[in-house]
């Protein structure tokens, strides 16, 4: 399955670490993604870019709103967390 259709089909996104070990850090995020046509808004994307990027017509471009990003640090298999949430957004999800 195309990237593309994955994406149609589940806009969801849910990234999170996934090896923990005694002492780690663990990194997460969640989010709501779509595909970017409009032309202004794909070259928008590239403004400000370091080094004459130059986004291509055969790439995919992706736009992602934030639900909740959440970090923890491992310590003697213990987690010490912090976690940000987008405003107005429950905590069940996407």
């Amino acid at each position: 399955m195309l990237w593309t259709d994955f994406a149609q089909q589940e806009p969801d996104l849910a990234e999170r670490g996934r090896v923990l070990l005694a002492d780690d850090e663990e990194f997460s995020v969640r989010g709501v993604v779509r595909e970017v046509e409009d032309a202004d808004a794909r070259q928008a994307a590239v403004v400000g870019a370091r080094g004459g990027a130059q986004l291509s017509a055969a790439l995919t471009l992706f736009e992602v709103d934030l639900v909740e990003v959440g970090w923890a640090r491992w310590s003697l298999g213990k987690p010490t967390r912090k976690r940000w949430q987008a405003e107005g957004v429950s905590p069940s999800g996407c």
